[in-house]
Parts: C-alpha cells; sequence; structure tokens
C-alpha cells in the first residue's frame, strides 16, 4: 500500500507517472469500467416512464431574485407530485416568502400583512385549494380551505422551464445529447425565449424578447435530479435576474393526492372577491 512505506517521501515523479499510467491503462482494459458502459438513458424517455397513476416525485425548490449582484428575497417551496400518463394530475405545495433581511420597516411591512405566512395549496380531483393568511378574505366558522374558482393544475412548480409540460419538455431536450458529469449523469443546458416558452405552455404569442438560461443534471438513469433556470428581466426601470433550482427525488414513490375534507372546504363564489394591493407600509419602507 503506498503510503504506509516509510520512505514514501523519497518515491521519484517518474514512479508517480509509471503508478498513475499502470492505474490508467487498468482502468481502460478492465470490462465493466466507467469507460465502458453506455450512456444513460435520454431524460425523455426517462421521464416518460415515470408517468403511470398512483406514483409520483417530490420536488424542493428555491427561487431568489438578485439585483446588482445582490439577492433580494427567496420563495422556498416543497411539493408532492401525483403523475399518471397525461402528466401530473395532482400536487400537495407549501410555499414561503423568505426575505434576506429579518429586520427594518420592509420586514416589519412583509410580517404585519402576513405576506410571510405559509401557503399551502393542493390540487385534486380537477379542483384547487388553498389555505393561508396570504389570503385574508374571512372565513366561515370551521372552514380553513377555499376552493378556488379558477383551477390551477400547473401551480406546483415555479419554474419557467417546467419539465412536466410534455410540449416545453421536448422542445428543449429533443436532439440533445448532453455532457457526462460525475456519478454516471448527464448535464444539458439551453437557452430560450421567455416568448416561446409561453407559446408553448398556452400557445399564446406574447411580446417578450427576454432569455431564460437551463441548465439540467440527470441521474444515471437519466433521470432529472437538479434544474436550474434564470430569467432575465430588462425593463427600463429594472433589470433583475429571476432564477429557480428544482431539486427532484423520490421518483417513483407511491402518490395519491387527496382533497381536504369537505367539512373544512368553502367555495371561493361565497367570499367576497379578492383583492392585492401591496401594504403602504412596505410601498414606504422600499421606496
Amino acid at each position: 500500500m503506498i503510503g504506509s512505506h516509510p520512505q514514501k517521501g523519497k518515491i521519484s515523479m517518474r514512479r508517480w507517472v509509471a503508478l498513475a499510467a499502470a492505474a490508467l491503462l487498468a482502468v481502460s482494459v478492465t470490462p465493466g469500467t466507467a469507460t465502458a458502459q453506455a450512456a444513460p438513458p435520454h431524460p425523455l424517455q426517462a421521464i416518460k416512464k415515470q408517468l403511470h397513476s398512483g406514483h409520483g416525485v417530490r420536488l424542493a425548490e428555491l427561487s431568489w431574485v438578485t439585483i446588482k449582484k445582490e439577492r433580494v428575497t427567496v420563495l422556498r417551496s416543497f411539493s408532492d407530485l401525483q403523475l399518471s400518463p397525461r402528466g401530473v394530475v395532482g400536487y400537495d405545495l407549501s410555499v414561503k416568502l423568505e426575505p434576506l433581511e429579518d429586520e427594518g420597516p420592509a420586514y416589519d411591512a412583509l410580517v404585519s400583512a402576513n405576506m410571510l405566512d405559509q401557503v399551502q395549496i393542493t390540487h385534486a380531483g380537477g379542483a384547487t385549494y388553498m389555505i393561508g393568511d396570504f389570503d385574508s378574505r374571512p372565513l366561515p366558522t370551521g372552514k380553513s380551505w377555499i376552493r378556488l374558482t379558477t383551477p390551477l393544475p400547473d401551480m406546483y412548480t415555479n419554474q419557467s422551464v417546467d419539465l412536466f409540460n410534455p410540449r416545453i419538455r421536448t422542445a428543449l431536450l429533443r436532439g440533445k445529447t448532453g455532457k457526462a458529469v460525475s456519478g454516471g449523469g448527464r448535464l444539458y443546458q439551453g437557452v430560450v425565449t421567455s416568448a416561446r416558452l409561453e407559446k408553448l405552455r398556452t400557445g399564446k404569442t406574447i411580446k417578450d424578447k427576454s432569455k431564460v438560461l437551463w441548465r439540467l443534471w440527470t441521474d444515471a438513469k437519466g433521470l432529472p435530479l437538479r434544474l436550474r433556470s434564470t430569467y432575465f428581466l430588462d425593463l427600463e426601470f429594472l433589470k433583475a435576474e429571476v432564477s429557480t433550482e428544482t431539486r427532484f427525488r423520490d421518483w417513483g414513490v407511491p402518490m395519491v393526492i387527496t382533497p381536504p375534507p369537505a367539512s373544512q372546504v368553502v367555495n371561493e363564489s361565497e367570499l367576497p372577491p379578492f383583492t392585492f394591493e401591496l401594504p403602504a407600509d412596505l410601498l414606504k419602507a422600499t421606496s
């Protein structure tokens, strides 16, 4: 064993080179080594194999806004996704805004407006339910969940590059071979315009030349491990970067998303119209 020999400090550079060359040669001719392994499955095929009923995947996301090279706010979310051959058919999502500074007038204004409280959203059976103080409308006694009038079937991620949207997934990954990375996976990357993503997502045409840079890391099975996208916002009054990083885990885990108990649900149509305005204290603190 090299390193247990008392004369290890006298091993010449020439011998180190010889040992390294021998090790490389042994790897290159040994059957079943990494150099002889085939490339992992393509993520298009790997994801498709996961789209069967009663199973799903878990997501952990972190989104942040960068202005003048400084992060100014963070949005953290966790979601369980129920998959099917059609894609995502149900999800449980918890999301929370986390300012990077926990003091000062701006933070106090966010607290007083309940904007830092955790919000939970469940989508099941084609309906979307929400609980949390972000919606400050008073609820009837015994009711804690609001069944939204307009369902939000794709609220499970904050990613503009939604890999569970088949049109986006196919458009961005088709024909890409990726680059080998440690662990047997691959790295895929590209650039797409916001207008292109909106067209793929909704079929609508918008005038938006801003670009989205994305990177996807997969494991040895071709399944997504990590996805990072950065949206470059370039307006007359504001230049910023909006980034989201998603971590995927537990692919194939048994997953059935159920709606909250009916006794705890009130229909949004029974409540006053939802209105949202930034608190005056917050506007004053950030002006």
